[in-house]
């Protein structure tokens, strides 16, 4: 088997030092014709100027030196045109390189795939060739140059037309001048430039022809090369996220952990990204020193903001002062209080990704994340302050709000640790299979997160009277971190960092769909109230009135505030729990694809009436 290994491995190199070869002298070849086909431009260009030249020191005629100035613009456009065809035909055979390797790529695809299945090393390939994938963004400008091409040929075949006989075109200009003014040599001169100008259009006429051909095919190449890209970054992605990405966590690897976990914590860079932000921060100032400004007036008015928001809470409840606008005003606050931290985040990650050296762009996507979940939960954290927006807005009770002001405490410490850990990791899919400190941190995260997130659905204010539905997704929700930690054991890490990304997209949605209802529940208890209140001054004020005829007028029947109050309320939760299956659906809409994977894992097979063969996979059994 070895034998046969090195055999076939010698056959792939020797084919592939054959075919690089050959695209070498592909490329050379057609180097040679753009340079040939230049200096062929270049030379008429050369040729017209001289002529042009003698014409002005010979003081020729007007007509003359005009006929003359036109020919050499079109040989500088037949240059410019020539330049470009060139251009158009290099990007030409490098799309076209791209499409052969891809194709081939796809081609060898299936076979990797049943040659090394459940094996490490078809992961590796595979996030080999993720990475290898070409990015490609179709040119806007193309369209709107064929189209000016296009225009532009139709004026040449104009002016061939006009010069398909040089001679009378010569005896149409000559009857436009004076008479006399022009003698028998300038006259054939006047021809020999007719001829010279039919020449140039006819050339010009063939390179517009080719170079409209070449950007057409250009422009189909560009679509069918960024089709293919998609088609076969979705395989992969599919392939990807259903193969093992690292040993199952067995008793060898638990013998083994100490070892691996002292190997890579030690090959760690400590301390390198904090100097390289330092680094970065001194050689370019000006760039951060507008964010540095606005973190600092930030820190110094949140004394100022503190007492906005005590204020604001002041006139909750107070029959005249309260409106629906002071909880957003109150959130805008707490917004504010929470934007230092992520503004300082994102300015670490800036800083990293200007220096995108070693472990920098990782470091900076990871910082990226951190300061959105900074933003999200620390916000959240502060509506749950102490006689803060959620107690004083909400009218939570005291109690469950002081619990889940701890319990959030601890959730966004836990998100933020996961949030860097799964970045960073996604960065490196190859070296998955040796991140044991990884594995490590995610799992205690998982475990930490599944608790937390059971103790604030068991004990958070919706968990008395909640619906059945939202229990269900709740649960649902706090064991998936359970299920993650079961695929992490049997190899599939890259799988649940994955599904890590949308769970936790999936905590900012119930975060923002739990704050949107408590803010519309307070609006509509806000009216209320106000409606209440006019109609009891309207009742004080008014005196009952009596009939002609002595007795008193019976008043119409009134709405009954608390019942349209409680519809309002139904439809509004309607509405948002509609939304909220929206926003999941968008969030996990990307890895929908990859489960298109699981029509090939065939369960049971069985012969129908028809005589044929029928499978039923394991998508089939999901989707029942």
């Amino acid at each position: 088997n070895s034998t046969l290994l090195d055999l076939g491995t010698s056959q792939r190199a020797l084919l592939t030092e054959r075919v690089e070869r050959a695209e070498q002298e592909l490329v050379e070849l057609q180097s040679l014709i753009n340079d040939r086909r230049r200096e062929l431009s270049e030379q008429t260009v050369e040729e017209l100027s001289r002529e042009a030249e003698k014409a002005e020191k010979a003081g020729a005629d007007r007509l003359l030196r005009r006929e003359s100035q036109a020919n050499l613009k079109l040989s500088d456009t037949l240059l410019k045109y020539t330049e470009q065809l060139n251009e158009v035909t290099r990007q030409n055979l490098q799309v076209r390189r791209q499409l052969d390797n891809l194709t081939q790529s796809e081609r060898a695809l299936e076979e990797q795939v049943n040659v090394l299945q459940g094996s490490l090393l078809l992961a590796k390939i595979l996030y080999q060739q993720k990475r290898a994938l070409p990015q490609v963004s179709l040119d806007g400008r193309l369209s709107n140059q064929i189209a000016d091409l296009r225009l532009y040929q139709f004026e040449i075949n104009q002016q061939r037309e006009r010069l398909s006989n040089p001679a009378s075109y010569v005896e149409q200009l000559l009857a436009k001048a004076p008479e006399g003014e022009v003698s028998a040599q300038e006259r054939r001169a006047l021809l020999e430039l007719a001829r010279t100008r039919s020449e140039l259009l006819e050339r010009l006429n063939r390179e517009l022809n080719t170079l409209l051909n070449e950007s057409i095919t250009l422009q189909l190449n560009q679509k069918q090369l960024q089709s293919m890209i998609g088609m076969v970054s979705a395989t992969l992605d599919e392939q990807i996220f259903w193969i093992p990405s690292n040993r199952p966590l067995d008793l060898a690897w638990l013998k083994a952990l100490p070892k691996r976990l002292q190997e890579q914590v030690a090959s760690l860079p400590w301390g390198v990204g904090v100097r390289e932000f330092a680094a970065g921060l001194s050689e370019r100032p000006l760039v951060f020193l507008p964010l540095l400004l606005v973190i600092g007036v930030l820190i110094w008015r949140r004394g100022d903001f503190y007492r906005r928001l005590r204020a604001v809470h002041a006139d909750i409840g107070h029959y005249k002062r309260d409106s629906q606008l002071h909880t957003p005003l109150a959130l805008l606050f707490n917004l504010l209080l929470a934007l230092p931290g992520t503004l300082f985040l994102a300015l670490c990650g800036y800083a990293l990704l200007l220096d995108a050296r070693g472990q920098n762009a990782s470091l900076a996507a990871a910082c990226f994340e951190m300061a959105q979940a900074w933003l999200v939960l620390y916000t959240a954290y502060r509506v749950l302050a102490p006689n803060g927006l959620a107690e004083m807005h909400f009218r939570w009770a005291r109690a469950q709000v002081h619990f889940l002001h701890r319990q959030m405490r601890w959730l966004g410490l836990v998100v933020l640790v996961l949030v860097a850990v799964v970045t960073i990791a996604e960065q490196h899919p190859a070296a998955l299979a040796d991140d044991t400190l990884g594995i490590l941190v995610v799992i205690g995260c998982y475990l930490l997160m599944s608790w937390l997130l059971l103790r604030l659905l068991l004990k958070g204010p919706t968990s008395e009277n909640a619906p059945p539905l939202r229990l269900a997704i709740g649960l649902l929700f706090a064991a998936l971190p359970l299920g993650l930690i079961v695929a992490v054991g049997f190899g599939y890490y890259y799988t649940a960092l994955k599904l890590t990304d949308r769970l936790i997209d999936t905590l900012y949605v119930l975060v923002l769909w739990v704050g949107i209802e408590a803010i519309l529940v307070r609006g509509l208890g806000v009216a209320a109230r106000r409606l209440a209140y006019q109609r009891a001054i309207a009742n004080r004020q008014a005196t009952p009135k009596e009939s002609p005829d002595g007795g008193e007028i019976v008043e119409a029947p009134v709405l009954d505030i608390e019942q349209v109050n409680q519809q309002s309320l139904r439809l509004l939760r309607l509405t948002l729990f509609g939304v909220f299956l929206v926003a999941l659906y968008w969030v996990w809409s990307d890895l929908l694809s990859v489960f298109s994977y699981l029509d090939n894992v065939t369960l049971y097979q069985f012969t129908n009436a028809a005589g044929d063969l029928t499978a039923i996979s394991l998508n089939n059994l999901l989707g029942a």
